[in-house]
């Protein structure tokens, strides 16, 4: 019966993520995170471990919820995949780098989000998916200390195909 799980898996997959991605819209009902209490602190070591630019927009954001003293990654060369989102609570020139994590199926998807800082961020669409590469700051946002990649550049791509973070 093993065995029979094990094809089973791909279409559940399949039956339970939808054809069309999460993306901003879903915001207003799920909202975002910008840090991740929500994340445990058991893979940080690796983490620590892992190259800066390795690291997705998830891993950043449980390395500055794990850091005690977050301005130890500032300058550390960051690349992270994500759609744009914009907010108000940013300041211009600004922009959120956004995924979706699912743990299991789309319905648990919950989105995390760094900000970027990028000249040229006007000219970017929500909701297009875009590969920002800069140094690493910080940002203080809801009275917590967060993410702020200040990009170098940004390039517009299309759509992973792995649009969502898996914890």
């Amino acid at each position: 019966s093993a065995n029979l799980w094990f094809m089973l898996v791909p279409i559940l997959i399949g039956v339970l993520i939808p054809a069309r991605p999460l993306d901003s819209s879903s915001f207003a009902t799920k909202g975002f995170n910008t840090n991740a209490p929500l994340v445990s602190a058991d893979s940080s070591a690796q983490l620590f471990e892992t190259a800066s630019q390795e690291r997705n927009v998830l891993d950043w954001i449980k390395l500055f919820n794990y850091e005690s003293d977050p301005s130890k990654f500032t300058g550390e060369q960051a690349s992270v995949i994500g759609f744009v989102y914009f907010d108000e609570q940013l300041g211009e020139n600004q922009f959120f780098v956004s995924r979706f994590v699912v743990s299991c199926c789309a319905a648990d998807g919950f989105a995390v989000a760094i900000a970027g800082e990028w000249e040229q961020a006007s000219t970017l669409e929500k909701d297009s998916w875009v590969l920002v590469k800069g140094s690493m700051q910080s940002i203080t946002l809801n009275d917590q200390v967060v993410p702020l990649i200040k990009a170098d550049s940004v390039q517009v791509i299309p759509m992973p195909e792995q649009p969502y973070l898996f914890p």
